[in-house]
């Protein structure tokens, strides 16, 4: 199963990324709406429907999948990858196991490319001045022969992080604060998360660019990439149920927006 053309990638440690990479919240029936829209997720996502999504990335040209490391994720990819899928992976950490060390040695295993602090982690840590209990996982990533990474949904933390000069190869930097603001999707906030971006010459990958599905696709995939920079990537996640074509969609609004590489600034 070959791509027709890839889209134009970034690099992140030696793994060359898609700019446009598949997100998989809604594989893992994660919403951000309601419970009932989980749950709904959950019936629609069958391991065959997401076998069928990942497969329509590949041959749009996106090369990595950002997903969760729990066990259905890891099961459902190893099963494609045995079945001649070739899509890369890209690991978050899932809260739920028994440790993230051990999370992080079972994802070596599975066979990601890179691997990142899931970001609700990293911010409960930082509230609880625990952060430099992450650093040690970063190196453990390392080891396991990945790029490592950590997320955040507050720009503030990630700041403190590049201030120490931690040993990361990329950041995924939510577009939205919806930790502190509870679930609230503040324009305020994706302003400051842009300008986070344009401070940091690491990679970032940006998530919850669409507010989980409350705006416009065309209107946030341009804010998105008229303002991360060139070396940057966006993570969406995409709901066939209700659009069938919203990943052909979103590559076709990458060829109109993010070809454009010129990452304006905000105010």
């Amino acid at each position: 199963m070959k791509a027709k053309s890839l889209l134009p990638t970034i690099s992140i440690g030696e793994v060359s990324v898609s700019r446009l990479i598949c997100g998989a919240n809604p594989f893992s029936g994660i919403s951000h709406q309601s419970y009932e829209c989980d749950m709904e997720m959950r019936d629609f996502f069958t391991v065959a429907r997401i076998k069928q999504t990942l497969k329509e990335c590949e041959e749009l040209g996106i090369n990595t999948l950002l997903a969760r490391a729990d066990n259905h994720i890891r099961r459902l990819l190893a099963e494609y990858w045995n079945e001649g899928g070739t899509i890369q992976w890209i690991a978050q950490t899932a809260h739920e196991m028994r440790s993230l060390h051990d999370n992080i040695i079972t994802i070596a295993q599975t066979g990601a490319k890179a691997a990142f602090i899931q970001g609700t982690t990293v911010d409960e840590f930082s509230l609880d001045n625990r952060l430099d209990e992450i650093r040690p996982l970063i190196d453990l990533i390392h080891s396991g022969g990945m790029a490592a990474g950590v997320g955040s949904h507050n720009p503030r933390v990630i700041r403190i992080i590049e201030e120490e000069g931690w040993d990361v190869d990329f950041y995924v930097v939510s577009f939205y604060d919806v930790i502190t603001h509870d679930e609230a999707y503040l324009d305020a906030d994706r302003h400051e998360t842009v300008k986070l971006i344009r401070e940091i010459q690491k990679p970032c990958i940006a998530i919850k660019v669409l507010a989980a599905g409350r705006t416009n696709p065309e209107d946030a995939l341009r804010f998105a990439f008229e303002n991360i920079k060139p070396s940057d990537a966006v993570a969406v996640g995409t709901y066939p149920k209700e659009r069938p074509d919203e990943m052909r969609q979103n590559v076709a609004l990458y060829k109109k927006y993010g070809s454009i590489l010129r990452g304006a600034r905000v105010s």
